[in-house]
């Protein structure tokens, strides 16, 4: 506990206590000595009389001197420092490491903890006679690290600078911090005040690793706690995807939002999505202590392109979390023309059945593509220009007049055989690089895919998803040597070979042995390709040599035909993977360079316009997900961090009449009791002046009576 005064130049002023004593001077009265034989008895016992009346006046005037002196503290404005010795201390440096993460944005029955932070980081400058300096947990990416060096400054300019700390919305970084304050300490000889003043939330200090080098053995080390122990409830959105499909013009597009009550007690909370600053959907929701939750939203984008959303929760205490932005990426959908060669009065037995199923699921709304299935007469006369894709299915005879123009113009086809495919007609074909050669029966131990290229995007995620799956691993012995020329994988250089993947589980009893210079983008184990790829023109030929129904194969019946068919041509017509891009992080490196749209801060959450290899692209960042987790690490916890060095932990709430424990740093402000003490003082001499000034005048009367 110290004492300290806010105007202690005023101090000066108590030189006025000489006027008390030069006005009791000058108004005693001195009478002028005669001596008298016949009244010297009378004299000497005057003396004995005058002694309580000599004593009074003294009081009256230590009185007087005791005010004058209460009064020039009362001005002083005399402040009672109570708590670490770093609330105190008034000499040699002061180091202050301020919070200024996310979480300090936590508004409490005290206010914003940022605020209390920079109020308790104003109380450890003012009136401090060193020097201070002031490092913040989280740095400006533009600056970094680098960009805030550790400048020790006088008090005044320090109050300046602690201005110019903003709350962030980024996840504080107490090592790069620690960095900096040993940089700065380390040629400081004198009395050395550490300070961190923070809410300690776990996700900030759990994973500091510097502490332990902090310090030497006789620095006063404070940390100044300016919240609850306690986990703070708070609401957050974790995660955001598609629930289906993709985002479709005029299609109803149905978000899957995944939501997490970071509190200890139970939430109710409504969502709300908004759309180009506009709300589209809301959903009430109740969410148990800890538990995370699904909530299904839906929008019907009206044009394609680029809109920015936001999932907004109902507001808590932490504000900045409450809103979470994204982007979607609406298109019209993709005109795609199959041509069934093998059409039957059953749908389900004809060659187009599965084919379509996988360009438009069941139930699906949002499927990405508008598809038309036809027949080889129909085919003649339709206008091909209208359409972006062509799939032949078991076509007996295509007609080389209009599929060249179509491929050639940079549009892909995709040909698959079958029992009705003219081996002579499509050897005949200009632009086909390959020759189908003999058909080969597997009848009784089918073929299985066992090499994959898995460089390409659309087969990567099929080749990694299903190494667990080893079901065809009796038949990836190892390849064989195919025939001479054949298109098999084996004899094409660059591939990457993959077994136990999620396309091994099918199964191949029949399909055409391929011959030719094209691209395998999918091999048996014997060697033979299954599927080619081969560029004509601008556009993209790929040759599938088994059937698209279920007659040579069960590929259909797999889950990975569905991937796989729409991943192909995706990728082939130069489609986004993605119409959701997944949001960034502030304070992460993103890919290439991003700058705020609209009304977005810099490094502020909101929508940003990122450039990258693969283009121009709209994309939401948000604040760490583990900011939201307001769960705080606890006094041992904290102490254990620091290792030896001597720590103290102190409660800051901004009030010296609430304060926490014997440690708890605050301000007793002494002007009242000075006042009040001031005014008995006064009351007190008016009195016992008016007493005694009764008791003179009735002991002369006595006299001269």
């Amino acid at each position: 506990m110290s004492l300290t005064f806010t105007n202690p130049l005023l101090l000066f002023s108590l030189a006025a206590i000489l006027l008390p004593i030069l006005i009791h001077r000058i108004v005693q009265k001195k009478a002028v000595s005669r001596k008298f034989s016949a009244v010297r008895l009378l004299i000497e016992s005057q003396k004995f009389t005058a002694r309580p009346y000599q004593l009074k006046d003294l009081l009256l005037l230590m009185l007087r001197i005791l005010a004058v002196v209460t009064l020039v503290v009362l001005a002083a404005r005399p402040v009672l420092l109570k708590g670490s010795p770093a609330a105190y201390t008034n000499a040699g440096v002061r180091l202050i490491i301020l919070d200024n993460s996310l979480s300090m944005g936590y508004r409490d029955d005290s206010g914003v903890r940022f605020d209390l932070a920079k109020s308790a980081a104003r109380e450890m400058i003012q009136g401090f006679g060193g020097q201070v300096v002031i490092i913040p947990t989280v740095f400006s990416k533009e600056q970094g690290r680098e960009g805030h060096p550790a400048t020790w400054m006088r008090p005044a300019d320090a109050l300046s600078k602690l201005e110019t700390v903003r709350l962030t919305f980024g996840q504080g970084d107490i090592d790069s911090a620690l960095a900096l304050a040993n940089q700065a300490l380390r040629d400081v000889k004198v009395s050395r005040d550490i300070v961190f003043i923070s809410d300690m939330a776990r996700a900030d200090w759990e994973g500091l690793k510097a502490a332990e080098s902090l310090g030497a053995v006789d620095d006063v080390v404070t940390l100044v706690r300016v919240s609850r122990p306690q986990r703070d409830p708070n609401l957050s959105v974790k995660s955001l995807r598609l629930a289906e499909g993709e985002a479709i013009v005029a299609t109803r597009t149905r978000l899957e939002v995944t939501i997490s009550n970071l509190s200890d007690k139970p939430a109710s909370f409504m969502t709300q999505l908004h759309v180009a600053n506009t709300k589209v959907d809301q959903k009430p929701a109740e969410l148990k202590a800890g538990e995370e939750g699904k909530i299904f939203l839906d929008v019907f984008l009206d044009k394609p392109g680029w809109t920015a959303c936001e999932v907004r929760l109902s507001g808590d205490r932490l504000t900045a979390d409450d809103t979470f932005h994204f982007t979607l990426r609406a298109r019209e959908k993709l005109p795609v023309l199959i041509v069934d060669g093998d059409p039957r009065t059953t749908p389900r037995t004809s060659e187009s059945y599965y084919l379509v199923s996988a360009l438009r699921p069941a139930g699906s709304e949002s499927t990405p593509f508008s598809v038309r299935a036809t027949n080889d007469e129909e085919f003649a006369r339709l206008d091909l220009s209208e359409y972006e894709v062509l799939f032949l299915l078991n076509v007996a005879s295509p007609q080389a007049s209009r599929l060249a123009p179509f491929v050639q113009s940079g549009k892909p086809v995709f040909i698959f055989l079958g029992d009705r495919v003219s081996r002579d007609a499509y050897n005949a074909l200009p632009f086909l690089p390959v020759k189908l050669r003999e058909i080969r029966s597997f009848e009784t131990k089918p073929e299985h895919v066992t090499h994959i290229d898995a460089a390409r995007e659309p087969l990567k995620s099929l080749a990694a998803a299903g190494h667990a799956a080893g079901d065809a691993a009796g038949h990836a012995a190892g390849p064989a040597a195919g025939p001479a020329g054949h298109a098999g994988y084996p004899g094409h250089a660059g591939q990457t070979g993959q077994t136990g993947h999620i396309l091994s589980g099918a199964s191949f009893r029949k399909y055409y042995a391929l011959e030719g210079r094209a691209k395998p983008l999918l091999a048996f184990g014997n060697g033979d390709a299954l599927l080619l790829e081969t560029d004509v023109g601008a556009g993209k030929l790929f040759i599938f040599a088994s059937s698209a129904d279920i007659d040579w194969n069960d590929l259909a019946l797999k889950a990975s035909y569905l991937p796989l068919i729409q991943g192909l041509l995706k990728e082939a017509r130069g489609l986004p993977g993605n119409s959701l891009p997944n949001p960034g992080t502030i304070g992460a490196n993103a890919s290439g360079t991003c700058a705020p749209v609209g009304t977005t801060e810099v490094e502020g959450p909101g929508i940003y316009q990122c450039s990258s290899p693969a283009g121009v692209l709209l994309q939401g960042f948000n604040p760490p997900f583990g900011e939201s987790d307001l769960t705080k690490l606890s006094d041992s916890e904290l102490k254990k961090k620091f290792g030896p060095a001597q720590v103290s932990i102190v409660t800051y709430d901004g009030s010296s009449d609430r304060t926490s424990g014997s440690l708890a740093i605050g301000r007793k402000e002494l002007w009242p009791i000075l006042l009040a003490g001031l005014l008995l003082l006064l009351a007190a001499e008016m009195i016992l002046a008016h007493l005694f000034s009764r008791s003179k005048t009735t002991a002369r009367r006595e006299a001269t009576g």
